[in-house]
């Protein structure tokens, strides 16, 4: 099987058949992936040669008229705490942007935190712990796949790294690129997605990373691939979708504990500040320079944190905090300026935080 366009199949090309006897046919099964960057309504052409141990061929398309159809779909990822009678248990779960069909794909001791998705929504990495209790710099880079399969270990903290602080994949998928603290300010790295190949990604043109990386202080542009970081005192630094140069950027206002998430279209950003508000600014990059607007504070969406955006212009998802000790997945409208609590499916009573969303492209017969 082929296809005129990029995107990749679950197996090689070339494939051996089985013979069903049910059936009374010859059967081979595959799953074609469109590319990351696929747009909704894009069309693939995927065609398939069948050929015997004779020489004999025959050659068909998939679809009506040879068309596949790409559609999207959106995934929440997030951690609990989940009441466990196990102390210092948490877990990290998916489930549907509405708060349905609910999946725990891991469940350890020691606090996880910051999860973020693969681009083609088929992985997923996070922050865990070695102890129990929050503490600067204790944080190692675990991955497992969505389907709760292939959980591990991927990376650890550089030798002169006090510890890991945010990881998210690259825009193109090939990489996963984290932050840690060093005694001359914080690095950039970066990992293949079996956690080998380790690079150093420091700019070398434009300002330095400087300060102490943020927890979660780190969003992919989503048209770009460029890379917003944040220190813990709040200043962001821009870099190019190859981390090689940064770029000067603007602020009217600095917030501390910055955790940050960009608009779909990539033209304002919503972050928390001081782990309790939300906020949103327009984001404005000519090519040589970052201007962030004067934030306005999103008020009606309470005291609230990790704000993340998939393909809704118009929603929000984060942790809301309902009380010093509880937080719960929501979502806030900008347009109706409110917030709803995503329902959980079957009740339940745990602390939700740390969320994430991801949009990826899935294909469909038209």
């Amino acid at each position: 099987w082929t296809t005129q366009d990029s995107g990749s199949f679950s197996s090689t090309q070339a494939t051996r058949m089985e013979w069903d006897p049910e059936r009374s046919h010859w059967v081979s099964g595959w799953t074609f992936t469109p590319p990351p960057q696929a747009q909704t309504d894009e069309v693939y052409t995927l065609r398939c040669r069948v050929e015997d141990e004779g020489g004999r061929s025959a050659t068909g398309f998939f679809g009506v008229d040879g068309r596949i159809l790409v559609t999207r779909r959106q995934r929440l990822a997030y951690l609990s705490d989940g009441r466990s009678p196990i102390a210092g248990t948490f877990q990290l779960l998916v489930a549907n942007s509405d708060g349905t069909e609910r999946k725990r794909l891991v469940s350890q001791s020691g606090l996880l935190i910051s999860p973020r998705w693969s681009m083609d929504g088929s992985q997923l990495i996070y922050l865990r712990s070695r102890s129990q209790v929050w503490a600067q710099g204790d944080f190692d880079l675990y991955q497992v796949q969505a389907d709760g399969t292939g959980h591990r270990l991927l990376r650890t903290p550089l030798p002169l790294w006090n510890g890991i602080y945010a990881a998210c994949y690259s825009f193109d998928g090939t990489r996963i690129l984290f932050t840690g603290g060093s005694p001359a300010g914080f690095d950039l790295a970066s990992v293949a997605l079996d956690g080998t190949d380790l690079k150093l990604e420091n700019p070398i043109q434009g300002p330095p990373l400087t300060g102490v990386p943020n927890y979660n202080g780190m969003a992919t542009h989503p048209t770009t691939g460029n890379l917003l970081l944040c220190d813990r005192a709040g200043h962001f630094f821009f870099l190019d979708h190859d981390a090689q140069r940064s770029f000067p950027v603007a602020q009217s206002q600095i917030f501390r504990d910055c955790e940050c998430c960009f608009s779909p279209d990539g033209n304002w950003l919503v972050f928390s500040a001081g782990l309790t508000d939300l906020y949103k600014s327009g984001f404005h990059f000519d090519g040589n320079q970052v201007v962030i607007d004067p934030p306005v504070r999103l008020s009606q969406a309470g005291s609230g944190e990790t704000p993340s955006m998939g393909m809704d212009p118009d929603t929000v998802y984060y942790q809301r905090r309902t009380s010093p000790t509880s937080r719960r997945l929501a979502r806030f409208s900008l347009s109706l300026n409110r917030y709803t609590d995503i329902s959980r499916a079957g009740g339940g009573t745990e602390d939700e935080d740390d969320c994430c969303i991801t949009t990826f492209p899935e294909t469909v017969v038209p």
